[in-house]
């Protein structure tokens, strides 16, 4: 994929490499964008960075001051390299609205 950036009085482009291959890619299954957060219930899904916490802290009080959310739900991973127990993943389905992941280190 290619970008244009312009880059004061210059254009550059930026040749942007995918992780995966875009042919393969046929179907994309995206979660509808909710049109607000207030009232709704959020899940923090700590994958295992390290600080994730404290960084986690920080949204939770964000979310509730700025973006008004009804509650914030956070489950941890009991291992950073394994996925979320299923039975716990059904679980934070059924009491959530969105769920947000934390990034891997």
């Amino acid at each position: 994929m290619e970008l244009a950036v312009q880059k004061e009085s210059m254009m550059e482009h930026i040749t942007v490499y995918m992780p995966y291959d875009e042919e393969e890619v046929k179907e994309t299954r995206v979660s509808p964008r909710l049109d607000t957060l207030e009232g709704k219930t959020i899940g923090l899904l700590n994958n295992g960075w390290r600080s994730l916490q404290i960084t986690y802290q920080e949204f939770s009080k964000l979310l509730r001051e700025k973006f008004r959310v009804a509650d914030v739900i956070e489950k941890c991973k009991p291992y950073p390299s394994r996925p979320l127990p299923e039975q716990v993943l059904k679980e934070l389905a059924k009491q959530v609205d969105v769920v947000i992941v934390g990034i891997g280190h």
